[in-house]
């Protein structure tokens, strides 16, 4: 290989890093890749995008927290994210009639939804993902969910938070192991490359 190719390789190589850095915790994680089985993430993609009354139903009821949140993942963060969560909140006010009666669950979902349906403004996702986890503190999909949330924060101003909020859930091993395996990858094959800016801290 000539010198300039491998020039030309190391160029492409960090643009590509770049790229990937250029999108956000909240877009560019993959929760739902240990659920590609589920009957609900299978509904989730084949919904355009958007929030049916079946899946409300999914997301309400006693399902296992992890596929809920990779059912939310799999809607994603489109067009139609924001009106998933106000969907969502509309049917769980009517259902509880008090913010204060919803689930540690219900709050999760609805902090998750929130995040992807304005991941630029993430205090309405925090404040919900903040309740649930004092619900729930011991769950990991709970404490990685209001981690995400929290490095979308952080994304604009400190790119070794971005990985440091995340990795301290993943290495705390008091909490109840919740999430798939293969979903926490789908999290740390993005968030491990905000590792190297926390070098010398």
């Amino acid at each position: 290989m000539t010198r300039m190719k491998k020039v030309i390789l190391s160029i492409s190589a960090f643009f590509f890093f770049l790229v990937l850095k250029a999108d956000s915790p909240l877009t560019s994680t993959d929760l739902a890749r240990g659920y590609q089985e589920s009957k609900n993430v299978i509904a989730a993609k084949g919904a355009k995008g958007i929030l049916s009354d079946e899946l409300i139903q999914f997301l309400a009821g006693s399902g296992a927290i992890a596929e809920k949140i990779a059912v939310i993942n799999t809607l994603s963060w489109g067009d139609n994210a924001m009106n998933n969560a106000n969907k969502f909140k509309d049917f769980l006010m009517n259902k509880r009639k008090s913010e204060d009666k919803y689930s540690a669950d219900e709050n999760l979902c609805l902090a998750y939804l929130y995040g992807l349906g304005n991941y630029f403004k993430v205090t309405q996702a925090k404040k919900y993902a903040e309740l649930a986890v004092g619900k729930n503190p011991k769950s990991f999909t709970f404490q990685m969910v209001l981690a995400l949330i929290k490095a979308q924060e952080y994304f604009e101003s400190d790119w070794c938070m971005v990985y440091k909020v995340c990795a301290d859930v993943r290495s705390n091993t008091e909490l109840k192991q919740d999430m798939a395996a293969p979903s926490i990858t789908g999290i740390f094959e993005y968030i491990d490359l905000y590792k190297n800016d926390c070098k010398g801290r």
